[in-house]
């Protein structure tokens, strides 16, 4: 998984393609979403990153500023608080990856979380125990829905090529299975 996580770095689906200057910031458990998201693999690729004893959106921001942050991983309400601070503290972000996953943000939260840090959200889909990601909604799907583009809204994104997906009818659904 962290190897499919390097390469939907390196291959643009997490946004701009790697480049100079890159750094992380974990925000959250390392055995949580964000470890195999970008912590590893981070690691893996040699690039530099910073580890946040625990989640504090003023500490975060001031992180990402400090050392020039340019990919982190959070939980909707995780953006929510550091669209929050920055909103207490505005200033240029060098943030060129946003990725969260857990829960979709609400429509409006992505408006203002978007207005406030930029176009470099990205939003994960999947289960940690079956593939982390198996979908991606990129920064150009953001920007679709906020151009008004309901049915993307109501999406998951495009399906992780790495990832071998299968669709099939569940037990107790509506056909009596």
């Amino acid at each position: 998984i962290m190897r499919i996580n390097v390469e939907l770095f390196t291959e643009g689906w997490y946004g701009p393609a790697l480049g100079d200057g890159e750094c992380a910031l974990t925000m959250q458990q390392l055995m949580h979403g964000t470890g195999m998201v970008t912590s590893f693999p981070f690691l893996l690729m040699g690039l530099p990153q910073v580890v946040m004893p625990k989640f504090d959106a003023t500490a975060a921001l001031d992180a990402i500023r400090r050392h020039q942050v340019t990919s982190t991983f959070g939980v909707p309400g995780m953006l929510t608080r550091l669209a929050d601070a920055v909103d207490a503290d505005p200033g240029e972000l060098p943030l060129r990856r946003t990725l969260y996953g857990g829960a979709p943000l609400a429509l409006d939260e992505l408006r203002r979380v978007r207005g406030i840090l930029g176009d470099s959200l990205v939003q994960l889909y999947g289960r940690f125990e079956a593939g982390w990601p198996l979908a991606v909604l990129g920064q150009d799907e953001h920007t679709a829905i906020l151009d008004g583009d309901d049915e993307l809204a109501a999406s998951c994104g495009r399906f992780v090529p790495q990832i071998e997906t299968r669709f099939g009818e569940a037990p107790g659904t509506a056909d009596g299975h």
